[in-house]
């Protein structure tokens, strides 16, 4: 099991392809990780409205850039992810751009793990 209690969580998982772009699987996901006190999960789904007419490399521009948000410090020259945790929801490894955010976050040091890891 993954600690997600007090913890930024960022929801990667399918979405190109999938009825209602997986938007019930995304907030079912958001619910159970608030449940278990994940701090402003990011959940992808709740920008479909903004994303659906972009192609796909505007969405991965736009969902990249929210996985490296920084929070900066007042000591000059360091910042840390707002993101410390990534949770993948099932049919990542099936999806380009969940594979790539989940290989984004581990090259930048952002813990990643199975959405049943998280909320077992």
């Amino acid at each position: 099991m993954t600690h997600v209690k007090g913890r930024h969580v960022y929801l990667s998982g399918p979405m190109t392809g999938i009825d209602d772009w997986n938007r019930a699987a995304f907030d079912d996901a958001e619910k159970r990780l608030r449940e278990l006190g994940a701090q402003e999960p990011y959940n992808p789904a709740n920008f479909i409205e903004q994303l659906e007419s972009r192609s796909h490399a505007a969405c991965m521009y736009f969902s990249l850039v929210e996985l490296l948000y920084e929070e900066w410090s007042t000591e000059p020259g360091y910042s840390t992810p707002w993101y410390d945790l990534l949770v993948s929801l099932p049919g990542w490894e099936q999806s380009a751009g969940a594979r790539l955010e989940r290989e984004v976050a581990e090259a930048c040091g952002i813990e990643v793990c199975d959405i049943k890891d998280a909320i077992a």
